[in-house]
Formats: structure tokens, sequence, C-alpha cells
């Protein structure tokens, strides 16, 4: 719609939010989506591989910066 020379636009109502998920209380299931932290720190993992040892390891994103 065009009024007094401005764009005028209707948009669609909002959807409702969702509500947030709650952390389990005790005796409770947890909710069920992603890893459980205690399982996450379960993994071994092999010792990192560095490009220059120490700063910067292989396979990695770095942002490099000098002044």
């Amino acid at each position: 719609m065009l009024e007094g020379g401005q764009l005028i636009v209707a948009l669609p109502p909002l959807e409702p939010p969702t509500p947030a998920l709650t952390l389990a209380r005790d005796g409770e299931d947890a909710p069920s989506f992603g890893s459980r932290v205690a399982d996450l720190l379960a993994i071994e993992l092999d010792p990192p591989k560095w490009l220059i040892p120490g700063y910067i390891q292989e396979q990695s994103v770095n942002i490099l910066g000098g002044g």
C-alpha cells in the first residue's frame, strides 16, 4: 500500500514464542537433546598437532594481527 509517498507493508502476525527449556530437577529426566557434559568430558582426544608450537594448532581457525 502506498500512502503519502511512503510504502507501508503489513506484516503477518508473529507466532507466539515457544516456552524455554528448563533444567531437570533431582529425580527427573533431563531434556533429551544434545550430549551430556559428563559424556563429552569422558571422550579421550589425541594431543593437538602444532603449526607453531604453543600458538597455532593444525586444522584450526586463527586470526593473526599485528601492530
